[in-house]
């Protein structure tokens, strides 16, 4: 007479839950990607906005607001001396809000006395790896290739070799 029994052995079982936890860790991965990617996407339309309020800030006033090395800080607080939030003030007839350093993000603004503040420099992190062809290739300074910058002053600094984000009166790091 046979004995069987019905069921699965400990092997089996242990390598069931090695195939399941395997798919789960790769799905999981595509995911947080995925989220990371959408974070991106409206952390480009943001950016756009932004954008449109400091050219319409422009418009109304000759030169964009006069804010150097202003940017955003995790959470709700602004930051570097509260420019962040001055510059929300300013361009609060054509934006409600300026973003804030969320997913531990944060945006730079910068504009200089040496141009009569007539450009400027706006850049932000992405947290996926699908914008780091955009972020490298958005004409701005060679060391900040993490980071994607929009305005004249990153295309034009960078043109001469320098860092347009210097807390300072010059347009460039180092003078115009």
């Amino acid at each position: 007479m046979k004995n069987t029994k019905d069921g699965f052995t400990l092997i089996e079982l242990l390598v069931v839950i090695s195939i399941i936890s395997l798919m789960s860790s790769v799905v999981l991965t595509a995911l947080q990607d995925a989220r990371g990617r959408s974070r991106d996407a409206k952390r480009i339309e943001t950016l756009i906005q932004v954008q449109r309020a400091l050219e319409l800030y422009y418009h109304d006033n000759n030169q964009y607001p006069s804010y150097t090395y202003a940017y955003s800080t995790l959470g709700s607080q602004c930051g570097a001396g509260s420019r962040w939030c001055s510059l929300e003030t300013a361009l609060s007839p054509y934006l409600s809000k300026l973003p804030r350093g969320e997913s531990g993000i944060t945006w730079y603004y910068d504009t200089n006395s040496g141009d009569g503040y007539t450009s400027y420099g706006l850049m932000t992190q992405f947290e996926s790896t699908s914008y780091n062809q955009k972020e490298s290739s958005d004409g701005g300074y060679a060391s900040y290739t993490a980071w994607y910058e929009v305005g004249a002053q990153p295309q034009y600094c960078n043109a001469k070799g320098r860092n347009w984000l210097a807390n300072s009166a010059f347009v460039c790091n180092g003078s115009n």
